[in-house]
């Protein structure tokens, strides 16, 4: 009998630039993530984040409804690891303890910048180095 397939990690997306939504979205799945989102407003990911919580994250600094601060600082209580997005060389994450030690992608950002930085983020879940 095989080994059950591992879960894919649960990745949360918090952008609002609809665009970039849909390339996240279609750019994670191919690579075998799920994802949560993606949501345009802090108020949305808090939403979710209510009852859920994700193996890592996707953050864009600035959200329709401000800056996501209060996610950020969620995730890291949490200890999720997440990754930010912008498209401002220097802003708030720079001033912001929530986005501490966060590695960061400015915009435009390619598809594979993404996934190899979240791949980093996340846990090893080699099978070949779990062998019992």
């Amino acid at each position: 009998m095989a080994a059950p397939e591992p879960l894919a990690p649960h990745i949360l997306i918090a952008e609002d630039y609809g665009l970039i939504c849909m390339m996240l979205e279609q750019d994670l799945r191919e690579a075998g993530f799920e994802v949560a989102g993606p949501f345009a407003s802090c108020a949305a990911a808090l939403k979710w984040l209510a009852t859920q919580t994700p193996d890592a994250a996707i953050l864009d600094i600035e959200l329709s409804d401000g800056p996501c601060v209060e996610v950020a600082q969620r995730l890291k209580d949490r200890g999720v690891p997440f990754l930010i997005l912008t498209g401002k060389p220097s802003g708030i994450a720079d001033d912001e303890e929530a986005f501490s030690g966060a590695p960061r992608l400015e915009k435009p950002m390619s598809q594979h910048e993404v996934i190899e930085t979240l791949r980093g983020l996340l846990p090893s879940s080699n099978p070949d180095q779990s062998e019992e």
